[in-house]
């Protein structure tokens, strides 16, 4: 397939004076149907294309290693959509791309699709019990099939989410999905794929985005926000900041100034409240911070600026540096886990 590179439409509707999406929304990548089946027609293509845009580039490092590529391929679709069950006439990942919405369909479709780019085996397989019937996508890794299922596991709410669905055996598969048919010529293993994937399930990224013209860092771990964001002119996405927890006893609480348009994260919820009763906004839970301190996370202040007026960093060179420039350090604001 011919490599075209995609302008997508970008959301206009975004300025610096508008706060950044509140976390509990979900956002669609930034294209419409129109735009997408202007430029190719097939639905498909189109699909694959926005794929290329928005996913490979940052899977692409993983190559050869097949289980990062399923797990970073499990967050993508994650990330990328959220339930809705009715049905379109629209190809599945498509939809899901464009509308930030799917049924399970599309939520087995971007999966697979992401993983047959990069050379993975899959099989579609069903189940069936009293309560629900659905698609499930077997995943074949060192030679041995897996069930993964991405649909079931975004129905689990984010705060209880462990990733329970991921390369899961057999009897763990009959015992929450019951009966399995259509088993299309592969082999489930019985028991759990277990090296290597407690990554996945303590760690997520948080992304860093800086804006040039009003100096504000953000961060965030949703992959739709950061899409939003750094597509805009004038932020420039900086990468991945650390790795937080999925969950743990201390999270990190994070606040926005709708007069001024900046945000601030602190652990400390009398910071919070004091915050709120001054006219803030409480926009819930960020992330978590990690109880084993492995990675510190340093705050620092700047009294002379309304926006962005906290910069949060791992790296004490930066640190460092800001405070050399006038910038009050703040020690450690709260911790990561390693990349």
């Amino acid at each position: 397939m011919t490599h075209h590179h995609f302008a997508l439409a970008l959301v206009s509707a975004l300025t610096i004076s508008v706060p950044a999406i509140p976390i509990t929304q979900s956002t669609p990548i930034l294209a419409t149907y129109h735009d997408v089946t202007n430029e190719w027609p097939d639905e498909i293509i189109a699909a694959e294309h926005m794929l290329q845009e928005f996913c490979y580039p940052k899977l692409d490092a993983y190559r050869g290693n097949d289980y990062a590529i399923i797990e970073k391929a499990y967050q993508f679709t994650l990330q990328t959509l959220r339930h809705n069950q009715q049905r379109s006439s629209m190809d599945p990942v498509l939809r899901g791309l464009v509308s930030g919405q799917g049924d399970s369909q599309s939520y087995y479709d971007m999966f697979s699709m992401i993983l047959l780019h990069y050379g993975l085996s899959t099989s579609h397989l069903s189940c069936e019990n009293d309560t629900f019937a659905h698609e499930l996508l077997a995943v074949k890794l060192n030679e041995k099939w897996y069930i993964c299922d991405p649909y079931l596991e975004d129905q689990t709410p984010s705060s209880e989410r462990d990733y329970y669905y991921f390369l899961k055996g057999f009897n763990s598969i009959s015992q929450t999905h019951g009966k399995i048919v259509n088993w299309d010529n592969c082999q489930l293993e019985n028991e759990d794929y277990t090296q290597g994937n407690s990554s996945l399930s303590k760690a997520i990224p948080i992304y860093r985005i800086y804006n040039p013209r009003s100096g504000e860092h953000f961060y965030t771990q949703h992959f739709e926000e950061m899409i939003t964001l750094s597509f805009k002119s004038n932020w420039i996405l900086e990468g991945v900041g650390w790795n937080a927890p999925i969950h743990s006893d201390e999270p990190v609480y994070r606040i926005y100034n709708p007069n001024t348009g900046d945000h601030h994260f602190t652990t400390n919820r009398l910071e919070k409240d004091t915050l709120v009763c001054l006219g803030w906004v409480d926009e819930g839970i960020a992330w978590y911070s990690n109880p084993q301190k492995t990675i510190p996370l340093y705050r620092q202040y700047n009294a002379n600026v309304n926006i962005g007026s906290h910069n949060y960093t791992t790296s004490i060179e930066e640190r460092d540096a800001l405070v050399q420039r006038g910038w009050h350090d703040e020690k450690i604001a709260w911790y990561g886990m390693p990349r």
